[in-house]
This record gives structure tokens, sequence and C-alpha cells, in this order.
């Protein structure tokens, strides 16, 4: 059997299946990697799961690292501060950025100088995108606007990007106040937008936090 297959029939909720895709984790395929660390994600409350998620920030491929960040952030306790730290330094943009979103989610005002510069000294968009969401979750919303003018970039991917990460930051504070603000910026917008694919990504944005609103 396919070991991507196999990781889709792996049962989480077996010591097995959670052995299994421990080993798996290690494999030397990268996509058999990355895929058993995104099901890991779902019992990192169990101690050796969390301790190889967190190792898997060390990954040589870039996307097993962000499977891995994404991961952590769901992390309680909180992983280690310098585990995270360490990844603002990485090689690739996607990680450095990602981790100041994890990093602001855990630790908060003790890295807002070092996100804040970065913010004010990168030149890459994408990147600097990230920045400015890391900090919007440090300050509580407060910067939102700011977040939002990446919606005028002339990236597409940014106006992408910048639609699920109006998603992450809803489903981190679970405020209202905070989704209708976050629904609102995503429907004037949308109004505006005429590339079909940065449209379809706020569509189903919308639909996210319209969903979430009612669960709340």
């Amino acid at each position: 059997m396919d070991k991507l297959d196999e990781i889709n029939l792996i049962n989480i909720d077996s010591k097995a299946g959670i052995d299994r895709l421990l080993v798996l984790s290690e494999d030397s395929d990268y996509e058999v990697r990355l895929r058993s660390i995104e099901k890991l994600a779902d019992v990192m409350d169990i101690k050796r799961v969390s301790r190889r998620v967190i190792d898997g920030l060390g990954d040589k491929d870039y996307l097993v690292r962000a499977e891995s960040l994404d991961a952590i952030s769901n992390l309680q306790p909180p992983p280690p501060f310098k585990a995270i730290k360490t990844c603002l330094d990485d090689k690739h943009w996607l990680i450095r950025g990602s981790s100041a979103i994890v990093l602001a989610k855990f630790f908060n005002s003790r890295v807002k100088d070092i996100i804040s510069n970065r913010y004010m000294t990168v030149s890459c968009e994408e990147e600097r995108l990230r920045y400015a969401a890391a900090l919007c979750i440090i300050d509580n919303c407060q910067s939102l606007n700011d977040l939002c003018s990446f919606f005028n970039s002339d990236c597409y991917r940014v106006r992408c990007a910048l639609s699920n990460l109006l998603v992450e930051i809803v489903e981190f504070f679970d405020e209202e106040n905070i989704t209708d603000r976050c629904l609102e910026k995503l429907r004037d917008n949308l109004m505006r937008e005429k590339l079909d694919v940065v449209r379809e990504d706020m569509e189903k944005a919308i639909l996210d936090l319209e969903a979430f609103g009612e669960l709340g």
C-alpha cells in the first residue's frame, strides 16, 4: 500500500496508529513526513507527539517545517519559546513569517519589538503580511485596518493569504466583535476584487466566518 494512502487510513485513536505515524513522520519522502505531521496535529496533547512535531521545525523541507508550525499553533501548554524564535531566522520567508504568528499567539508582547522591526525592514510583501498579522494579534486587533490595507496589494497571493489569515485571527480570539469586523473587511473588499482566484478565497473566508459566528 502507498504510504500516503496508509496515512489516510490510520486510526489516531489507537496507540498503534500513533506509533506508525511517528515512524512515518521521519520517512525519506517529504510528503509522507508532511502528511504524518498534519495528522499528528490532532493528538498534540500526547507528549511524544508534540516532541516529534517540534523536532519537525528542523526538517530539511520548508513545507514540513511549515506544517510543524501549524500543528504547534494548537499546542497547550505553549511550546518552548526558543524553539519557535529560532524559526524567525529560517532561510525561507514563509517559515519566518509564520513563526511570528505562532509567537504572537503564545508569547504576545514578549515578541512585539522584534516583530515590529521585521515588519518595518523586510522587503518581501508576503513575509511582511504575516508580521502585520502577528502584530494585529499582539494588539488585540487594534491594527486591523493596517493589516487589511494589504488587500490593496498588487500581488494576488498576498490578497489570498490575507483572507485566510483573517479566518485564523478570528478563530484565535473567538470574540464576536472581532469576527464582525473581519467579516466587514472581507465583504467590503470582495466588492472591488476583480481576480477570480482571490474572490474565491475571500468568499470561502466569509462563509467560514459566518459559520464560526453561528457556532459561537
